[in-house]
């Protein structure tokens, strides 16, 4: 299935993370990480870091930039809230989580901010986070898992800006991914990291059956139940769950440096996860998004980016317009008959910054619906 390029722009600083703002489809949100000073001479660790947040509005004729907040430190993950599309959040270099209220149709879009101090020392980053699912959430709070370069995880709760828990030494080396287990007769974590492991955690349940307005102890892990290093070979960058049976058999999809994606059946007792399918992507595999039952793979490549769109890992079409790494890629439906061409895609590279709007061509391709 071929590509078909709408338009593009160069952004003013590298893109490390992006998404289609939930309330106004025609807009985007990105992310940017830019290091100023990668080692000063005299051989010191000093290393600073800076970013920015721009609002672009979109059309297939153009790309306008609505404002852009600069700051002294890098964005590494943004993520609008399932429960609430107009609260976002984002983690930066300095350890910290940011979470506000936004409003797109303002220049100033950002409203309402608040800072969640999560690691221990600014020199340590916030790498990722994911807002606890809807359906999992207590009345009184609204949880968001972080992971850190250290290799920790920690739990804050976005309503009350606490993080009370310490951080947890889930991985060896940095923890790049986390992911809310679908299962939910007991909340739990995944999480992926640079050390090739995938972990399954098991959190401690109390905190879900407050009753009152008052905040809340943010989670804490009570037990590991899965680690395996043997099935990636390189280290752990994506995570989504699928869906679970009604034995709480849970489906995963995963990406790796290894330059695989894979599906993996993780089911309860059973410490090591099954694989069911896994497919090469020439390139390793950092970000995963799903889209009803397809997913948008972000492949990290020898000089060459590709965007791969996957049904069941049938690859539908590849975007090669890119000329280095990409970190950020996000897709949306924009019709009503739920196919492939009503799909919009954005995509950037990192060291050229280069950002670009996209269709796939066919449209006789429909994205069936998840099975739950």
């Amino acid at each position: 299935m071929k590509t078909k390029l709408l338009v593009t722009t160069t952004l003013d600083l590298p893109p490390s993370c992006i998404s289609f703002v939930p309330s106004h489809p025609e807009k985007v949100l990105v992310g940017t990480y830019h290091l100023k000073d990668p080692g000063s001479k005299d051989g010191s660790s000093d290393v600073q870091r800076d970013g920015s947040l721009s609002l672009l509005q979109l059309t297939e004729a153009k790309i306008q930039l609505v404002h852009t907040y600069l700051f002294d430190y890098a964005i590494l993950d943004l993520r609008f809230s399932p429960s609430d599309p107009e609260r976002l959040a984002y983690a930066t270099s300095n350890g910290m989580i940011h979470v506000c209220s936004f409003d797109s149709e303002k220049r100033d879009f950002i409203l309402d901010h608040r800072v969640i101090e999560v690691a221990p020392s600014p020199d340590i980053l916030a790498l990722s986070l994911a807002w606890e699912p809807p359906e999992q959430r207590s009345l009184y709070s609204d949880f968001i898992a972080v992971t850190l370069s250290n290799g920790a995880i920690s739990i804050v709760d976005s309503v009350h800006l606490t993080s009370e828990s310490e951080p947890y030494q889930a991985h060896s080396l940095e923890t790049w991914v986390v992911a809310w287990s679908r299962v939910t007769d007991h909340p739990a974590l995944y999480t992926g990291g640079d050390d090739s492991a995938l972990c399954f955690h098991r959190l401690n349940k109390a905190w879900q059956l407050g009753s009152t307005s008052d905040a809340p102890s943010p989670p804490t892990l009570c037990s590991e139940l899965v680690r395996d290093s043997k099935i990636h070979g390189a280290g752990v960058t994506s995570i989504v769950s699928l869906c679970t049976d009604k034995d709480n058999r849970e489906i995963l999809l995963t990406g790796s440096y290894d330059e695989y994606a894979r599906i993996l059946q993780i089911t309860p007792g059973v410490k090591r996860p099954k694989v069911l399918v896994e497919k090469r992507l020439d390139g390793g595999v950092w970000q995963l998004r799903q889209l009803g039952a397809s997913e948008l793979s972000e492949a990290e490549g020898n000089g060459e980016l590709s965007i791969t769109v996957l049904a069941s890992f049938d690859i539908l079409g590849k975007f090669e317009e890119h000329e280095s790494m990409n970190y950020a890629s996000d897709a949306q439906l924009g019709g009503f008959e739920h196919t492939i061409k009503d799909m919009t895609f954005v995509s950037t590279s990192f060291y050229d910054k280069k950002l670009c709007i996209w269709k796939l061509e066919d449209d006789s391709v429909s994205l069936p619906a998840m099975d739950m």
